[in-house]
This record gives C-alpha cells, structure tokens and sequence, in this order.
C-alpha cells in the first residue's frame, strides 16, 4: 500500500544510495587516475582509463540521485493528496525507467568485476606485477560493490514500482 511514509522512505534510500554512488565513484575514480597518471602501469592504460570513464558514469548516476530525490519527493507526496493521476502519468513512467537503467548498470558492473578478475589470474602472456594485481583486485572490490547496491536499489524500486501499481489500479 502506497502512503506518504512509504513515499518518503523510498526517497531517503534514493538520496543515500546517489551519496554512496558518489563515494564509491569517487574512490574508483582516484584509484584510477592515480594508477595510470602516478604509478604509470603500462599494462594497465586501458583497464584504467575504462574505469575512469565508468566511474564519472558512477559520479553522474549518483549526483543525479540526490540532486533530484527531494524534490522528487516533494511533487510525488503533492501530487498523493492533490493529484493522484500525477502519479500515474509521471512516477510510474520514471519507475520503470529507473528499473532499466538499474538493470543496466548492475550488468556493466558484473562486467567490469569479471574483466578485473580475468586480467588478474588468467592474462598469462604478460606476467602482472604486484602492484597491478593490487590496482586490479580494488577495482574489481568497488565494482562488486557497485553491483551489491544497485541490486538493493533494483529491489526497493521494484517494491516502490508495485505499491504505486495498486495505488493507481
């Protein structure tokens, strides 16, 4: 059952989960930058600069999400008093989208996590020193982590997404 405090709530995770994609992109991204400009790994230019690119995608997606939340949250709670049929024309539509773009990025994740771990134990023709294999277990760990939380966020969406359904309905 949709109520304002189930609005709320589904909003407050949305805001923490773009805070710790801008954390996590963050780290990623420092990781990255400082392998390929400081330690200058040459066997890792392109692993990294696909990690940077992702992580200012990470940024992106999590600036969105808190930049966008309250005032998400302000017009969805208004429009549950004043303007129902707002909800179904324009929340439900976002949900859905969300859910797709959730799904996307969990796959890019998992993608990203299995392309690190594949460098590190089964690229044989150039042997990986210490210090790659370090830089490329950490990306695998954040891209892991990554993929943990889009799966909580994939799973309080689809909840939020339902509750709306059967309001609407």
């Amino acid at each position: 059952m949709l109520t304002k405090a189930t609005i709320e709530k589904f909003f407050i995770a949305e805001k923490q989960i773009g805070f710790f994609l801008l954390i996590v992109g963050l780290i990623a991204l420092t990781i990255a930058v400082y392998a390929l400009f400081y330690l200058k790994l040459q066997e890792l230019k392109w692993p990294t600069i696909i990690i940077c690119l992702l992580s200012i995608v990470m940024l992106f997606v999590g600036y969105q999400q808190v930049a966008n939340a309250t005032k998400s949250r302000i017009s969805i709670i208004y429009a549950f008093d004043m303007n129902p049929e707002l909800i179904k024309t324009q929340e439900l539509p976002r949900v859905e989208k969300k859910i797709i773009t959730i799904q996307v990025l969990k796959y890019i994740s998992v993608l990203v996590f299995l392309a690190m771990l594949w460098f590190v134990f089964f690229k044989k023709d150039k042997l990986l020193n210490s210090t790659s294999n370090a830089v490329l277990i950490s990306f695998a760990l954040l891209f892991l982590l990554f993929f943990s939380m889009f799966i909580f966020q994939e799973i309080s969406t689809k909840k939020y997404a339902q509750q709306i359904k059967s309001f609407v309905s």
